[in-house]
């Protein structure tokens, strides 16, 4: 452990950290030192390898060589919901099916503390994050600053040893995002949580970080205060990096004990500099200075009228050619006599109409020393063919419809229909729970195969339909029948020494229609899965939450729209069922697709056969009406 009272000890240390994929090196023998209570912001570009670094203090990534210890206990190995870490992810990653106190919530939950104590905390953290108003709201009804609090909050009610943060303010207008930045700083100071903040906005990171370290191509640059990289980087790649600079060539031509001058042709004089570093006569270098930091007038300077033009000191002379007007300030492109362009900027501490320069104005440019190196069954009984009752018939002329109430209750009273009912929807109800559990691992595993397997994967599925439906239904006979292929195998094998009767069975019946129409829920579930944020997951396991109960509460919850789609599109089709009942079910039991077609084609009473038609047709709308109805408040809520 690090003494509490010593804040400049290592709270968080990596040492030799370093991260491959395969031949890439992500993140090269990076040591770096977190003091305890402090900001630390990592700063770079894309693929510089910030964010890996930060992954792997999170647990989200094992670190090929190295080592990573919290106060001073090694991190390197343990699996994220055992560390004392808590992220806030670029994208919130706030679990969308959960109110704002269940979010927040989510991690205290998984330490198994007690209900009251829990709202207690809840409650605490929402009041630091001022949003103690909010709390019974889902994510999608909160504005973008609000999910940040969330995330922030969700983050902080666990009190870890280490915060850390992916772009926290990456997704805020400008204005917010200023606002925020001092928020976080002000909450930081009052829970005194160490603090590691990835991001690429230099600015940000000038503001949070009391420290801040600069990465590139996977190596940490330089570590410094803001001030120290912004005025003194130790190399070429920092200066351009942090800010706005003029970087020219040039060559040093007298090292001397308080300053160092170097002639640069492309800047076309001499600058004098600073000694700061050690530079060897006659070597290379770059010197650069930063706009701001740049004077412009139409005179030349006073100092530099003293001396020859060949030997000017810190003074060019140039013409604008381009003028920038930001508001606060204004940015001139200025062409010097050497051809070279030199960025100016200065504050706008006059109205905008009353600026002074124009382009194509000449002006002289000078600075002050500076210098940087560096998703049924068929019945055979036939009965008595009756007189033919049609739908519609013509009386005194006019047309009438003859279908009666009476209709109705015949359907409802007669045991044979009731029993037809009741055994379609068992025979749909229980294909689809099969297909459900089947479909569901199988679009789990395509939605999470490699972009090169999951093409194929999602041939496979969609393979069958290239093909009759008839004649697969067909096929399962030749499998299912006595001396079948099934039946045949087992025989074979020794496992049966008579024919199983699988044919005319419900067994069969299920069969069929799951082979049927698994595809119709594999892939509305895969279409959702598909689209399911990664960083939740992580997020869940950051808030303690293990992979197995990460699964059960984030990800089953959300594939909610997938399921219900994928059982609509195979429970329907299911109810009325013909083919596969009639081919492969028993013969002594009758499913509403039969009853449908004896009532049209061999009762021909057509007003009884509507009301069943009808009946069907209810049986299927009502779940799509509550679906809708689901549907509908979600979006009425998101608004």
């Amino acid at each position: 452990m690090t003494a509490a009272g010593d804040p400049d000890s290592a709270y968080v240390r990596m040492a030799n950290l370093t991260k491959k994929f395969g031949d890439f090196t992500a993140v090269d023998a990076v040591s770096l030192d977190i003091r305890r209570g402090e900001i630390f912001c990592l700063l770079g570009g894309s693929g510089s390898g910030k964010t890996t670094l930060l992954r792997m203090l999170a647990g989200f990534e094992r670190p090929s060589a190295g080592a990573i210890h919290i106060d001073g206990e090694d991190m390197s190995a343990i699996p994220p919901y055992e560390r004392p870490v808590n992220m806030m992810f670029q994208s919130y990653a706030l679990f969308p099916h959960m109110s704002v106190e269940r979010n927040i919530a989510f991690g205290l939950e998984q330490e198994g503390l007690q209900r009251a104590e829990i709202r207690r905390q809840v409650g605490d953290i929402l009041d630091i994050v001022k949003m103690g108003g909010f709390g019974s709201r889902k994510p999608h009804q909160l504005s973008g600053g609000q999910r940040q609090r969330v995330a922030l909050a969700r983050a902080l009610v666990k009190r870890p040893k280490l915060l850390l943060l992916d772009e926290p303010l990456a997704a805020l207008d400008r204005k917010l995002r200023e606002h925020t930045q001092f928020e976080l700083i002000s909450i930081q100071q009052r829970l005194g949580v160490t603090c590691i903040v990835v991001t690429h906005d230099q600015e940000e990171a000038m503001t949070l970080g009391t420290r801040l370290g600069v990465m590139n191509h996977g190596r940490i640059a330089q570590v410094g205060t803001p001030s120290d990289i912004y005025e003194s980087p130790v190399t070429r790649f920092v200066a351009d990096f942090i800010g706005s600079v003029n970087m020219f060539e040039g060559r040093v031509s007298e090292d001397g004990a308080e300053c160092v001058r170097i002639r640069s042709e492309e800047l076309g004089c001499t600058v004098r500099a600073e000694r700061s570093v050690h530079c060897v006569g006659g070597s290379t270098v770059w010197t650069a200075i930063r706009p701001e930091k740049i004077n412009i007038s139409r005179h030349r300077p006073l100092a530099a009228s003293a001396q020859r033009a060949d030997a000017a000191e810190n003074v060019v002379h140039g013409t604008v050619r381009e003028i920038a007007y930001m508001g606060d300030m204004s940015i001139y492109l200025v062409q010097l006599d050497s051809g070279r362009m030199m960025r100016v900027t200065l504050p706008n501490i006059t109205r905008g109409t009353e600026r002074g320069f124009a382009r194509e104005e000449s002006v002289w440019l000078s600075w002050h020393p500076f210098i940087i190196v560096f998703r049924i069954s068929f019945s055979e009984v036939r009965l008595a063919i009756p007189p033919y009752t049609p739908l519609l018939t013509f009386r005194h002329g006019s047309p009438a419809l003859e279908l009666h109430w009476s209709a109705y209750q015949f359907l409802f009273t007669d045991p044979l229909y009731v029993s037809s009912y009741l055994y379609s929807l068992k025979v749909a109800a229980v294909s689809t729970l099969c297909c459900l559990a089947i479909g569901y691992p199988m679009a789990y595993a395509i939605a999470h195969a490699g972009s090169a397997t999951r093409p194929v994967l999602l041939m496979l599925i969609v393979l069958p339909f290239w093909t009759s439906f008839l004649l697969r239904v067909y096929a399962w006979i030749g499998l299912l029948k006595n001396n079948g292929v099934i039946n045949n195998l087992l025989m074979s094998l020794g496992v049966i020494h008579h024919p199983l009767a699988l044919l005319q069975t419900d067994f069969a019946v299920y069969i069929g229609i799951v082979y049927s129409y698994l595809p119709f829920m594999i892939l509305p579930l895969y279409a959702n899965l598909e689209k399911h944020d990664a960083a939740l997951l992580e997020a869940a396991a950051d808030l303690g939450a293990r992979p197995a109960r990460a699964f059960l509460r984030i990800t089953v919850p959300q594939s909610f729209p997938g399921i219900v789609a994928g059982s609509l599109l195979v429970f329907i089709p299911a109810v009325g069922e013909y083919v596969i009942p009639t081919l492969l079910g028993r013969t002594d039991q009758l499913m509403i697709g039969r009853v449908l077609s004896d009532e049209f084609f061999e009762n021909r009473d057509w007003p009884v056969a509507s009301a069943v038609a009808i009946l069907i047709l209810l049986l299927l709308v009502v779940p799509i009406l509550l679906f809708q109805r689901y549907q509908r408040r979600e979006l009425e809520g998101a608004r």
